[in-house]
């Protein structure tokens, strides 16, 4: 990390939130984090599906060529409790001009008021039209699934979910600094937490509230909670990890690596150095993103 940003981010991080009761204002400051003063041109288009007793809306993002036979079903970050259409506007336009597919964002319901399974199920049902129904004219073959964070954690717990119900397989997924485990607590198994979870934004304190608002403590050790807890990781999608050295969450991401290339899985896997977790929807010009972006156009070319 350059050192301004080393010292903002260590300024930042020594500021204690209780996120428990201060979600509400993660949710007010991330728009504005991420807002971009010079709107994009760029074709958007909002659709709506039903389940059950709710909507969920879905934003379609369209390169700029005109005949697009594949696209990217993207679930977006905020630990299941923050994050938008309007927060993660800048990165899914870059995503369709640069890697020329259709990006589906979907905006799926929030913790605590719709606290789990409602978040994974609206993305799975969406996940499943999208499959099966042939949606956008788009065969299925032609779908990746993607996430950053709690949206990594949705695409993983997806293929696991699709694998034991088999109405549909995905092909391939791209995860970046995914949440894939339930304890982030002082006797978490993993190195990283303890060692990063206190100086990098994301604290290992902040990732248990965050658990807190999203389930109930009974439902923590299921797999569709924290994937790495499934009892194998067979007929998975091909699999992309991209992580940041900087995030308490590496070493959950490479133990999901080594456990899918165990059980038989094609598995990628990249850390960018100097990064903290959330860089791929920061300063989307950065070098680190362009490098994450390397990656996605490398794994996705290679079919």
């Amino acid at each position: 990390m350059k050192r301004l940003t080393k010292y903002i981010v260590s300024f930042i991080s020594n500021i204690d939130l209780d996120l428990t009761k201060s979600y509400h204002l993660q949710r007010l400051v991330m728009p504005f984090l991420h807002f971009r003063w010079v709107r994009v041109p760029c074709k958007r288009v909002r659709m709506e599906f039903s389940l059950e007793d709710r909507k969920i809306p879905v934003y379609c993002y369209y390169p700029e060529k005109e005949e697009v036979n594949s696209l990217i079903l993207f679930f977006h970050g905020g630990g299941f409790v923050a994050g938008s259409r309007i927060s993660y506007d800048k990165l899914c336009v870059k995503m369709a001009k640069e890697l020329e597919k259709i990006v589906v964002f979907v905006d799926y319901h929030l913790a605590p008021e719709y606290p789990y399974p409602k978040g994974l199920e609206d993305c799975y049902y969406v996940a499943k039209a999208i499959y099966l129904d042939g949606f956008l004219k788009v065969k299925s073959e032609n779908v990746t699934l993607m996430g950053d964070s709690a949206g990594g954690n949705l695409s993983a717990v997806i293929s696991l979910k699709a694998k034991e119900e088999g109405l549909f397989f995905p092909k391939r997924q791209i995860l970046i600094y995914p949440v894939l485990y339930h304890d982030h607590s002082k006797n978490t198994k993993f190195l990283s937490v303890k060692e990063k979870g206190d100086n990098y934004l994301l604290k290992a304190k902040y990732l248990e509230d965050y658990f807190t608002l999203y389930t109930k403590d009974e439902n923590r050790k299921s797999p569709y909670v924290a994937p790495l807890l499934a009892n194998n990781f067979k007929n998975q999608p091909k699999t992309l990890i991209i992580t940041a050295e900087l995030d308490p969450l590496v070493d959950e991401a490479k133990e999901f690596a080594r456990c899918l290339e165990q059980d038989g899985n094609e598995v990628e896997y990249h850390q960018i150095n100097g990064c903290i977790h959330g860089f791929f929807n920061g300063n989307l010009h950065t070098r680190e993103v362009r490098k994450a972006f390397d990656y996605i156009k490398e794994f996705l070319n290679k079919e």
